[in-house]
């Protein structure tokens, strides 16, 4: 017998029995349980709205606030959104410190530090370094 704490979905609820009935020998009998821990829910309160507008305006990037509030920055951007505040990208954040971005690699800095100095992806970084 299995038994299962919490919600599954169907799908989930039929891998993890496949998962035990794999662990268990032929003929086993006896009881195994399985546990399954739920991801805590963060919800963001209203009356940090407009504290995040405006750190956002001012500068702040939705990764810097996401790790603020403890929320995904999906989160952060569909808040913007409904606020009517526009997107930046962080390509936009980089592309403002170009010159930066190249002296920092002519001193020998990777991409991933670049690239984590100004919150971006090595990928956004390797292309503005390759263009002319």
């Amino acid at each position: 017998m299995v038994v299962l704490r919490e919600q599954l979905s169907n799908r989930s609820l039929h891998l993890w029995t496949k998962l035990v009935e794999a662990a268990l020998d032929p003929g086993q009998t006896g009881v195994v349980e399985v546990v399954v821990r739920r991801q805590r829910q963060h919800r963001l309160d209203r009356a940090d709205y407009p504290g995040i507008v405006e750190a956002y305006v001012a500068g702040g990037t939705m990764k810097m606030l996401s790790e603020r509030y403890d929320v995904h920055e999906s989160t952060i951007c569909l808040l913007l959104q409904r606020e009517g505040i526009e997107s930046r990208g962080r390509a936009t954040v980089i592309h403002q410190h170009e010159a930066e971005v190249r002296r920092l690699r002519e001193r020998g800095w990777s991409l991933q530090r670049i690239a984590d100095r100004y919150e971006c992806s090595t990928t956004t970084v390797w292309r503005l370094l390759r263009r002319p």
